[in-house]
């Protein structure tokens, strides 16, 4: 399973890198007062003042999405 799902990343033109080369990007440097909470992406929007989630559907509970993800 897992093979395929590469292969779908790699066909919709993600690209990956080892651990090392992902572990040095500047984004992953940077301070923060939130470091250690949430995704970085969650981190770095809710520094700038974006609210990732107004535009989510309302129907869709990810109450358990921790959970889930694991």
């Amino acid at each position: 399973m897992l093979p395929q799902v590469l292969d779908t990343f790699e066909a919709a033109g993600a690209r990956f890198v080892t651990l090392d080369q992902a572990q040095s990007d500047p984004a992953y440097s940077a301070p923060s007062e939130h470091r250690g909470e949430q995704l970085l992406i969650e981190r770095t929007a809710k520094e700038k003042g974006i609210d990732i989630w107004k535009d989510a559907p309302a129907d869709v509970d990810i109450s358990n999405l921790a959970k889930l993800c694991v």
